[in-house]
């Protein structure tokens, strides 16, 4: 990866807060920044049920469905740029819709639903276009 990609992922993540959070905003701008030399691995935040929204990394903000699908979108455009990319998510009806075509591939073990307790039942799956 060239010097000048490093330095402007790394403006970007470093947001005007400062907090090393990277926002929505700013993810979609490094799915369209990238270039087929990169390699993305992405981890959004899944659809939340109502009861999933009382753990922490859902309070802050929202990952709404459409904006899964506006990520999934650019995913197919950086998938036609040659980019490689991967990603976690919840395996969740309604998100696996939006990748259908690609490598999907269940996690048999993980947080699942406790986070912080281990489960043989994930729930969650690698989406990969490779």
């Amino acid at each position: 990866m060239k010097k000048s990609k490093l330095k402007l992922i790394s403006s970007l993540i470093i947001n005007e807060s400062n907090t090393n959070e990277l926002e929505k905003k700013e993810l979609f701008k490094l799915v369209e920044n990238s270039s087929k030399e990169d390699f993305l691995f992405l981890d959004p935040p899944y659809r939340p049920g109502e009861k999933e929204l009382v753990h922490d990394h859902y309070v802050h903000s929202r990952f709404t469905f459409e904006e899964h699908g506006r990520l999934a979108k650019a995913l197919r455009t950086a998938t036609k740029r040659k980019i490689k990319w991967a990603m976690t998510i919840s395996s969740h009806r309604e998100i696996l819709d939006l990748y259908k075509g690609l490598k999907v591939i269940p996690i048999k073990r993980g947080t699942g639903k406790m986070p912080g307790a281990f489960s043989r039942k994930s729930g969650e799956v690698l989406i990969c276009n490779y």
